[in-house]
């Protein structure tokens, strides 16, 4: 097939400038950049193609690239691992979240990943034990076997057809997330109701990045679709609550540890309208982002057979036609690799924004308070100083001796710092599972047609799906 695309833009090798100034300087300055409005000047395009524009000014201007975006206030795009690092981490309290997250909040309201300050810190607090690594690992048997349903489907629909991979994988996602979250089925009319209304939650947030969309008081047909769905989803959602705090039903699921969550010094749990936000938080995160990747990993599989081969050879040898169990994983370490190298060249959320509260340095250079920032793991996890032939598909890159080699935050699929994603282990444990099973039973083909573009809004996704062949092996 031709070369891989940008949604505009024909993706190469990136190689950022020689004459780049080096990260650190022993006094504060302007960071380099194009002359001032040059981002407005060019607002179209780089709404077309935002990854393109950001890879041309890392071409052209380094790891650093200072913006000016309106009025005094200025946008930095910051690449390099230690100042990723500086952002997410060593000096996190000084930045918020960015515009993006403020635009998501319409949707998920002030759940884990919108919040701020006290607020996130408690709900982070009540939420953390759900996640507990031995919690998430008792949910194995659930995924492999929603997997397992999935691939006797495929066996039984014996078709030759091309199909969407990725419309699949949002399927399976989204009904572990709500097994995991609710432990209810989610199948047939139900669960296309359910995924009609959360790509209308997600079409909105992506609607209102545009600067000119208008906010939702105003009844716009699109504001009032958006409302409605917001509306279906939040009485679905707290009838279950009501039930779980009534003693209707319980569960041992995530929803029952955030309904009997208590904050240690008061005593309080969730009101319905906070364990609203953050089921329909999870939801996003539980099952697009997750969707995302898996299908992206099964896009570069078929582009690369003899990975796909060792991949196979693995989970067959592990597997034996079995579904794996917990204690399987540890015999599964290529299809975790597997995973995790697609999470590299494809990271769901392909850029994190933040905004400076208080003036600060970084690599050197000012950054002043109120400024943006956009923090891109798709750019930093092919910096070559840290990723040798980084546009390459190389799930050796993961085995533990190469990963000590590098910096923590030269990968970053899941933030950083005090924000890492609480459902970082749940992800990798279902993407593993899910190529294991999967490549140990059918072969994935593109289909002859099928031109990769990337759609990076609002999350990383092949455009109008991915569509493929499959081979019971």
């Amino acid at each position: 097939m031709g070369p891989f695309k940008l949604k505009t833009t024909h993706f190469a090798v990136m190689q950022p400038d020689s004459s780049a100034p080096p990260l650190l300087r022993s006094s504060a300055r302007k960071a380099p950049g194009p002359p001032d409005y040059y981002l407005l000047r060019r607002l179209r395009p780089t709404a077309r193609d935002p990854i393109g524009a950001c890879l041309g000014l890392w071409r052209q201007y380094g790891d650093i690239t200072r913006l000016h975006w309106f009025g005094p206030h200025y946008l930095h795009i910051c690449v390099h691992p230690a100042m990723v690092e500086h952002i997410l981490q060593a000096n996190w309290s000084n930045y918020s979240k960015g515009f993006f997250y403020k635009r998501l909040a319409t949707f998920a309201g002030n759940g884990l990943l919108t919040s701020e300050g006290d607020l996130w810190l408690r709900q982070r607090r009540l939420a953390q034990p759900a996640f507990h690594r031995a919690r998430i690992a008792r949910l194995a048997d659930l995924m492999a076997g929603e997997v397992g349903a999935l691939c006797e489907r495929w066996e039984r629909e014996k078709t030759a057809e091309p199909f969407d991979v990725a419309g699949e994988m949002m399927r399976l996602t989204l009904q572990i997330a709500a097994r995991a979250l609710f432990g209810t089925q989610m199948r047939g009319a139900a669960a296309h109701r359910f995924h009609e209304l959360m790509n209308i939650g997600m079409a909105h947030v992506e609607h209102r990045t545009n600067p000119l969309s208008l906010p939702e008081k105003v009844p716009t047909p699109h504001n009032r679709r958006f409302l409605w769905a917001k509306g279906e989803l939040q009485k679905w959602i707290l009838e279950i609550v009501h039930r779980r705090r009534t003693g209707e039903e319980s569960g041992d699921d995530l929803l029952q540890m955030l309904v009997d969550a208590r904050d240690e010094d008061t005593g309080e749990g969730m009101s319905d309208q906070q364990l609203f936000d953050e089921v329909i938080t999870l939801l996003i995160a539980g099952h697009e982002t997750s969707a995302d990747a898996l299908a992206w990993g099964f896009s570069l599989l078929a582009r690369h057979p003899e990975k796909r081969e060792e991949l196979e050879n693995e989970a067959k040898n592990a597997l034996n036609g079995a579904l794996p169990a917990q204690a399987d994983l540890e015999r599964l370490p290529y299809a975790r690799q597997v995973f995790e190298e697609s999470l590299r060249l494809y990271p769901p959320f392909w850029a994190i924004g933040r905004e400076t509260l208080g003036d600060d340095v970084i690599g050197g250079y000012e950054v002043k308070a109120r400024s943006t920032l956009i923090v891109p793991p798709f750019l930093t996890h092919r910096h070559p100083e840290f990723w040798p032939d980084p546009d390459a598909f190389k799930p050796d890159r993961f085995t533990p001796e190469q990963v000590a080699k590098r910096p923590k935050f030269a990968y970053f699929p899941f933030g950083g710092g005090p924000r890492l994603c609480i459902g970082q282990g749940f992800g990798l444990m279902e993407g593993q599972i899910a190529l294991a099973v999967i490549a140990s039973r059918f072969r994935l083909e593109l289909a002859p047609f099928e031109k990769l573009v990337m759609d990076p809004s609002p999350t990383l996704r092949p455009h109008g799906g991915l569509w493929m062949t499959r081979t019971r092996i």
